[in-house]
């Protein structure tokens, strides 16, 4: 995942247009499953994708406000149960299985995309903000980990 050469400007926009997609999907996903506690998980993390696209857009707009979006490191450890299972297309038809499978894998992109520009920026605050993020990404993965764990593991 190339991040060298990227100025915190592009890093932001990329990052952005990322937490656009991950809020498509989650709302798109909240629509599609049946279970009332999935629905609200996808519904949460929706918003929180929403919240995210909002403070990195202010953030690009006004780069004085990157305090405002760091915090420390959640001490999250990555359960790494979708890492290993076969991608999944997305698509109108997709099981719940598939759509976990989708989205955690996503998350997880997203956040070896966010953990490498951390520590591929020069600028401080930059890489601070974007050790944020992936924090916050790997809360989102461990989320759809533990949901699948609950929900399609026991089953089988």
């Amino acid at each position: 995942m190339p991040v060298k050469g990227f100025t915190v400007k592009e890093a932001l926009n990329r990052a952005i247009a990322m937490e656009e997609q991950s809020h498509s999907l989650y709302t798109w996903a909240a629509g599609k499953v049946e279970n009332l506690g999935s629905r609200r998980l996808f519904e949460e993390l929706a918003l929180e994708e929403q919240r995210h696209k909002e403070k990195l857009q202010s953030i690009r707009d006004d780069e004085a406000k990157f305090s405002e979006f760091i915090r420390s490191e959640s001490g999250l450890v990555d359960l790494k149960v979708i890492d290993h299972l076969v991608d999944v297309e997305l698509s109108e038809n997709m099981s719940f299985q598939e759509i976990l499978i989708y989205a955690g894998k996503r998350e997880k992109y997203t956040f070896e995309y966010y953990d490498a520009l951390s520590k591929g920026l020069r600028d401080v605050e930059a890489k601070e903000l974007f050790k944020a993020l992936a924090s916050e990404e790997l809360k989102h993965k461990y989320r759809i980990e533990k949901l699948y764990d609950e929900e399609v593991l026991r089953e089988t």
